[in-house]
């Protein structure tokens, strides 16, 4: 029986050493990348890890250096490595096609690359007025447009992750098994791969940073509340208003208080876990009423100084 394995990670450090010990199980690996005409040449050692970086628009550098040296031990063992995601690669595509003069219009419908470019817009679109309500005093107008914009990225998630499901399968080779890297927000590409997978195979889940937490005895939840509205709106759960506005208003403080860039834990095993599930845990705690009142003092603040200024309230309200 040929195996699949679909490993749900972030890009964080402290998870690269699973991620590492989980391809070793595998001849082929596919990224979540679109195509790029030097990986290959970085792979086998002929551009360098820095060079390509230059050109690539990466959120976590720490992370893709340290994973491209790993990602060329691994092609000189032998292993197959792919980058695989169409819904990034096609919109590259239109973006060159803009470039070239060409107009929205010019694009067919009823194609790919036009759905691509619709759920983009309406996505970019919707992203665009959240971010001009978070500048205007008004709390339920942000609450409000914060869930026009998770609806519309849950129709892009849906649309990426069914590309994708589409283009692993029909990359897989008998014989071989397959390791897939996704985000944890792609929760849709299991349910896609689920129900295309071929016969002799079969589908194994991961979930690294859940793996971790409950290796640390971390007790909870370890999806955050903006998390939970988008994975609700791409599953078709039914949310009542009282419900979606807390999850909103929960995902405001969450954003505050969440640590972005990459951390030194210094002595600390798997900083970013134990900072994503005390964000977590902090914000359940709190009512809708209570992400109100503390939304606006908080919002100016620094990370650290967001996370003491919500932790006074808790102590507070107890």
């Amino acid at each position: 029986m040929n195996i699949l394995t679909l490993c749900y990670s972030n890009h964080r450090p402290e998870t690269l050493a699973m991620v590492s010990a989980l391809m070793q199980q595998h001849e082929a690996i596919f990224l979540e990348e679109p195509p790029h005409g030097c990986f290959q040449d970085m792979l086998r050692g002929d551009y360098a890890i820095d060079d390509l970086l230059l050109e690539l628009d990466v959120e976590y550098p720490l992370f893709i250096h340290q994973y491209y040296q790993i990602l060329q031990k691994m092609k000189a063992q032998g292993k197959d490595i792919m980058q695989l995601e169409p819904f990034l690669a096609y919109l590259l595509r239109i973006h060159f096609f803009f470039a070239e003069g060409h107009a929205p219009q010019e694009l067919v419908q009823g194609t790919v690359l036009y759905d691509v470019y619709i759920a983009e817009r309406n996505a970019t679109g919707c992203l665009i007025a959240y971010y001009k309500a978070s500048q205007a005093d008004d709390f339920d107008r942000l609450l409000l447009a914060m869930q026009t914009f998770a609806k519309a990225d849950a129709q892009r998630f849906k649309l990426r992750d069914t590309l994708r499901a589409g283009a692993i399968v029909s990359a897989l080779k008998r014989g071989c098994n397959t390791f897939v890297e996704a985000g944890t927000m792609h929760q849709y590409l299991q349910t896609e791969l689920k129900k295309n997978i071929p016969p002799g195979w079969t589908l194994k889940v991961r979930w690294l940073e859940n793996e971790i937490a409950s290796g640390l005895e971390l007790k909870g939840n370890m999806i955050s509340p903006g998390d939970e509205l988008t994975f609700a709106y791409i599953f078709n759960k039914t949310l009542n208003r009282a419900q979606e506005n807390l999850l909103c208003a929960r995902s405001l403080i969450y954003a505050k208080i969440i640590h972005k860039e990459e951390i030194d834990g210094g002595d600390q095993l798997f900083p970013h876990v134990h900072d994503e599930f005390k964000a977590i845990k902090t914000v359940n705690m709190l009512s809708f009423n209570d992400c109100r009142k503390i939304y606006n003092n908080i919002s100016p603040l620094a990370t650290h100084e967001a996370q003491e200024a919500v932790q006074r309230y808790l102590d507070r309200k107890c």
